[in-house]
């Protein structure tokens, strides 16, 4: 019998003796499946918020906070345990709407009759009814705010300044305040698909005023925070996939292409490139096979060094939501010594027994 596979045995989970959200996650570690990953998931958690020269990103698809997860997100915000959000137009909008309506999402059900809803203008999001009210109570007090901040508004608006003026006239607690008193900046790459877009277009139309945003700044803006020597290390959280998890993940690719191909002449002069030049090629002053012929054999922006991914995509449809982290790295968004645990499981599931349990960690070693 090869021993060198057989290491460890699986230790049977005892309930008896768990007495806490960590204590459970602590005992999956040692099962199999998707227990064990996020058992894992949790050491390294505890290894990304300790690393204090590590940049922090959060990415939020879909509608969580609708669904009664928005106090996660503040909670994180407020404990300074991420950097940066990059989120759906769609969370944002369910997390205003509670702070404005003191919770207006309702516990519903899947199974109903769905015409009946729409002549009472009831929406439905699985098992959660959120009346239409609502959504004009929201309207009317965010065009009141618009209207407020509006001369604080820069000409060339992107979406990120957009949710910090926005954010410092809100007083209610809400992701978008907490996070412009936090200095959070917020990413929203496919902002005109929310509530929120449609609420400033109709703010507009009504106040007879154009104020476009510009999409494109915020990448040069995420870039740059990427690309401060104030961090050495950088890690995402993704909490399920689409739009968010790749608007976080390409800025290493971004990066890279803007050093190869916008470099200054000054920097060419220097010899500063994208890519280390290969040794071999640099000894006999042509290319090799190492290289592949490129002259060059390293990035300059390695990519992330950490990453906790909760999500029930899979990779077999090519689509970028169930793409691996593995995959990932090939373009150059993870650096190849990178530690990443994927959880395969429901994030509503996941998610908040995560941050529970590392909460109780924390607690219990002060």
């Amino acid at each position: 019998m090869n021993m060198e596979y057989l290491k460890k045995k699986v230790s049977p989970y005892k309930a008896e003796e768990i007495h806490s959200v960590e204590d459970a996650l602590n005992a999956l570690k040692f099962c199999g499946f998707q227990g064990r990953n996020l058992g894992l998931a949790l050491d390294l958690l505890e290894e990304i918020e300790s690393d204090k020269e590590c940049l922090k990103v959060l990415t939020l698809s879909g509608a969580m906070t609708a669904a009664g997860f928005d106090e996660i997100v503040r909670l994180l915000i407020e404990k300074q345990l991420i950097d940066v959000i990059v989120s759906t137009g769609a969370n944002l909008t369910h997390d205003l709407l509670n702070a404005f309506s003191d919770q207006g999402h309702y516990l519903g059900s899947q199974y109903i009759d769905d015409d009946d809803l729409y002549d009472h203008r009831i929406n439905r999001i699985y098992d959660i009814f959120l009346p239409e009210e609502n959504y004009v109570s929201t309207e009317k007090k965010l065009q009141e705010i618009l209207l407020k901040c509006k001369k604080n508004f820069p000409k060339k608006l992107t979406p990120s300044q957009f949710y910090k003026v926005l954010g410092e006239n809100i007083e209610e607690r809400c992701i978008i305040s907490l996070a412009a008193k936090n200095n959070i900046p917020i990413f929203v790459p496919a902002n005109p698909d929310s509530e929120i877009a449609l609420d400033f277009i109709i703010f507009q139309l009504k106040e007879k005023i154009k104020i476009p945003l510009y999409d494109l700044g915020d990448i040069i803006e995420f870039g740059k925070i990427v690309a401060n020597k104030k961090y050495e290390r950088y890690a995402t959280i993704i909490i399920g996939g689409g739009a968010p998890r790749n608007y976080a993940q390409q800025v290493f690719p971004f990066l890279d292409q803007l050093k190869e191909r916008i470099a200054t002449e000054d920097e060419t002069k220097k010899g500063i490139t994208l890519f280390e030049q290969c040794p071999l090629c640099k000894e006999n002053n042509e290319t090799c096979e190492k290289c592949g012929g490129l002259g060059r054999i390293k990035r300059h922006f390695k990519g992330y060094d950490y990453s906790i991914r909760i999500h029930t995509a899979v990779e077999y449809d090519g689509g970028l939501s169930g793409c691996t982290i593995s995959e990932s790295k090939s373009w150059g968004k993870y650096a190849p010594h990178s530690k990443h645990v994927s959880i395969w499981c429901d994030a509503t599931i996941a998610f908040p027994l995560l941050i529970t349990a590392y909460l109780q960690r924390i607690e219990k070693r002060k």
